[in-house]
């Protein structure tokens, strides 16, 4: 084991492994590129991590996106097991990943959330769950990221349409959710820490588009948090058991609920609105609270 920083690579999402490289250089902090794609996990006789670079052998590892990545769940988990530390374990990362999950573990600590149903790919039965909301509603897969699989429903004929495209990934769970004028098109993203928020902007849907994704085309603004939405977002965190999160929120007249919690949120649009560098903040909290200083 030595001391250095590995930094999973996803080619789906560059933004947040090059951000971290880049702290680490800033920080003289050695690190290492952990290749997603190239893993090789020997479980027996011996455990064993490669990529295409080699034996993989760290004592930290940065929050990980394993999305289209699962055989990074593994190796991970065995980098864990031989004594590399890190904010996120898979176990947290995989809840957090996972939004009926992280609904279950919201509703277990009794935290605001939006009201979920959760179905079969089967379209009468998102239908049924739809129709006790009322449109218009939210249907998605229980996995995805940056919007993907996510779509709005205003009647029936557009939640068939919806339900369709979400099942050409193949059978899986299907989640319904109510979603309020008020909440269309707007959300909050947090970036949580070692326990504290580091930042926070409203996001805007751009256009045409409802999804206030900035990858969607939205746009974002500095926000200052209520003390309600600034404790829900920690307790979010802590309930899904993840050391470093983008916590989703949106506003309305009933208070702050909680939409998703992120393990491997992309910060790096959040750069021009915020003082402190994110990236440099993730690297140092994960050397500090790994370490137990």
């Amino acid at each position: 084991m030595n001391t250095f920083v590995g930094i999973t690579w996803n080619p789906l999402a560059t933004n947040v492994p090059n951000a971290l490289a880049e702290a680490c250089q800033k920080l003289s902090v050695p690190y290492r590129i952990i290749d997603l794609e190239t893993l090789t996990t020997t479980v027996h006789p011996e455990l064993t991590v490669k990529d295409k670079d080699g034996p993989v052998t760290v004592g930290f590892v940065a929050p990980t996106l394993f999305y289209w990545q699962a055989q990074a769940t593994l190796a991970i988990d065995i980098l864990g097991m031989q004594g590399s530390q890190m904010l996120n374990s898979v176990e947290a990362s995989l809840t957090a990943d996972d939004k009926a999950a992280t609904a279950l573990a919201l509703t277990k600590a009794r935290l605001a959330q939006v009201p979920t149903t959760a179905v079969a790919s089967d379209f009468d039965q998102v239908k049924s769950a739809a129709e006790s909301y009322g449109y218009p509603v939210v249907v998605k897969r229980t996995n995805g990221a940056q919007g993907r699989w996510v779509r709005l429903a205003r009647n029936t004929t557009e939640l068939q349409q919806a339900t369709s495209e979400l099942q050409e990934d193949g059978p899986g769970m299907i989640l319904v959710q109510p979603v309020g004028s008020e909440r269309l098109g707007e959300s909050v993203r947090v970036i949580v820490t070692a326990g504290a928020v580091r930042a926070a902007t409203v996001r805007h849907a751009g256009g045409a588009e409802w999804r206030s994704n900035i990858s969607a085309g939205g746009t974002q603004e500095p926000t200052r948090l209520s003390s309600i939405e600034h404790d829900l977002t920690i307790a979010a965190t802590h309930a899904v058991g993840v050391g470093h999160a983008g916590v989703d929120l949106l506003r309305s007249s009933a208070g702050p609920v909680v939409l998703e919690v992120n393990s491997c949120p992309d910060f790096t649009s959040m750069k021009p609105y915020v003082n402190d560098d994110l990236a440099a903040i993730v690297i140092e909290q994960t050397l500090l609270l790994c370490s137990g200083d």
